[in-house]
């Protein structure tokens, strides 16, 4: 059998104080089978107010298209062809992803040809990059088929008011994707820079060989070419709040895992800068700057750092049309890189850590305490993953400016004030609220105190001379197929809550 520690270690919790962290004339026409307005149309949508903003990116070679104008459908200068045989067009739907309306098209009539939305003409002579953005919803609450066809098509040789049939088109784009909810679709027009085009959104319904089935429902939304791929909709982000080290911290290790709290909305990517540069309204950007993560992102390990050095840094959500406004400058200061002792000041409530070899005149002394014959072992009660308790301390204790008289023991190595919500199956960099709160995390890993492959295991708890004691004797890890690692490892430690307000633990 395999000891996950092999050596003596004592580590000191010291409990000083509290852990301070956006009118026109209308003509409508039909002439050759286009509907089409003459007017002069005025955006406006549910979003303008982010108009007031400074976007990050250029103009678009196709405006924002959201069917907001209720006497003008088609829009300025787009054209609604339909088959001569066709009774139904595109029209404006009331269900919409952006403002109130959107282009409808009522697959589910009895329609009888092809029904063409056509953009108006998009030069893209000087364009460097090119992406189509427009939102799609599909409705097949009266339909008889989903076989009807949804192209969207690219010509560069169409007349702009001619049978689109009589033009060359590409389709770019084909199918539903989902029903009854709406989907962002990305279209590449890379292989069409340097020409000028017209994009087709074109609906066929289905033949069955004797007729025309209803079909499903089609919704467009918010079109627009653009040579960044935004939509034209997207929402300022909100920033991004601490979570470790805590703003202001002191005597942080050299090694610092830096951690964050992404925002709940609208936003791509986040972005890190990092250094000693920064403080107050300046932001840091001599170690990094402005570097990009992903939107699942929550921290990183930064080493090496500089000993007694106030370091600033600050994490900025964006997407692709806005940053975050006002997003906060955080600082710590390091300590004197002594990896033996683990920090601690008035940020942390005025706890301090060290261990049992700091070289300090406050290190732990190693003085194991065996309650194998007054406490009570829970190791036949307790399983997997399991919390028992809770159980009495004996006497109040303070913990971060909070009383507690009872405690819960989690088979994964920690002790908590509080029933543990959360993430209990393995430990992660702490603090974090995706784990439980008000812990002590001893060995903090996935353990199993059912593992067959060790014998001789025992979860006690009891006093001695009026302090709390918890003890993993020979405790072992969790092991799977899928969970690869010692099958025999174990480890022993005690957790010893004093009535002083001190937190000790011990390894053996």
């Amino acid at each position: 059998m395999n000891s996950l520690f092999s050596l003596f270690l004592v580590i000191l919790i010291c409990f000083n104080q509290i852990l301070g962290q956006e009118t026109k004339n209308i003509v409508s026409k039909i002439q050759n089978g286009i509907i089409f307005n003459e007017s002069i149309s005025i955006f406006n949508s549910k979003n303008s107010e982010k108009n007031d903003l400074v976007s990050v990116n250029s103009g678009p070679f196709l405006d924002l298209e959201s069917f907001e104008d209720t006497e003008n459908f088609p829009p300025l200068d787009w054209i609604n062809w339909i088959d001569p045989s066709q009774l139904y067009s595109w029209e404006q739907g009331y269900n919409s992803y952006d403002g109130d309306y959107a282009a409808f098209f009522n697959g589910g009539s009895y329609s009888d040809g092809e029904a063409w939305l056509i953009t108006p003409q998009i030069d893209l002579s000087t364009a460097s990059n090119a992406i189509l953005t427009y939102y799609d919803d599909f409705d097949d609450s009266y339909g008889e088929t989903d076989q009807d066809d949804f192209s969207v098509l690219i010509s560069t040789n169409y007349s702009g008011s001619d049978d689109p049939n009589l033009a060359t088109w590409t389709t770019i784009h084909s199918g539903l994707t989902e029903y009854n909810n709406w989907n962002l679709q990305e279209v590449d027009l890379s292989s069409y820079l340097g020409q000028s085009v017209y994009i087709a959104f074109r609906y066929t319904p289905y033949f069955d060989g004797f007729d025309y089935i209803p079909g499903t429902d089609w919704y467009i939304d918010a079109v627009r070419v653009s040579d960044d791929g935004c939509t034209g909709i997207e929402l300022v982000p909100n920033a991004a709040t601490v979570d470790s080290p805590p703003n202001g911290a002191t005597l942080i290790p050299v090694d610092v895992p830096l951690t964050w709290i992404p925002p709940y909305g609208d936003f791509t990517k986040q972005l890190l800068y990092f250094g000693t540069d920064g403080g107050g309204t300046t932001t840091p950007t001599n170690i990094y700057n402005g570097t990009e993560f992903s939107i699942y992102a929550i921290g990183l390990t930064i080493y090496n750092l500089s000993p007694n050095t106030t370091y600033y840094w600050q994490v900025v959500p964006a997407n692709c049309s806005y940053e975050a406004l006002n997003c906060p400058i955080w600082s710590f200061t390091t300590g004197d890189g002594n990896l033996n002792y683990g920090g601690g000041g008035p940020t942390q409530d005025n706890y301090y850590f060290e261990n049992s070899i700091s070289g300090t005149s406050h290190q732990p002394a190693f003085n194991w305490i065996d309650i194998s014959s007054t406490g009570t072992d829970l190791i036949t009660s307790i399983n997997d993953d399991q919390t028992k308790g809770s159980f009495p301390l004996g006497f109040d204790f303070d913990f971060f400016g909070n009383t507690y008289s009872t405690f819960y023991i989690n088979a994964n190595g920690f002790v908590s004030f509080g029933y543990p919500n959360g993430q209990v199956s393995y430990g992660f960099t702490m603090p974090s609220t995706f784990g439980p709160e008000n812990l002590i995390a001893g060995f903090w890993m996935s353990l199993n105190p059912n593992n067959p492959s060790v014998t001789d295991q025992h979860l006690y708890y009891g006093t001695h001379n009026g302090d709390m004691v918890i003890t993993f004797k020979k405790f072992p890890q969790y092991f799977s197929n899928n969970n690869p690692g010692d099958a025999d490892a174990w480890i022993t430690f005690q957790i010893i809550i004093k009535q002083n307000g001190n937190i000790k633990i011990q390894y053996k």
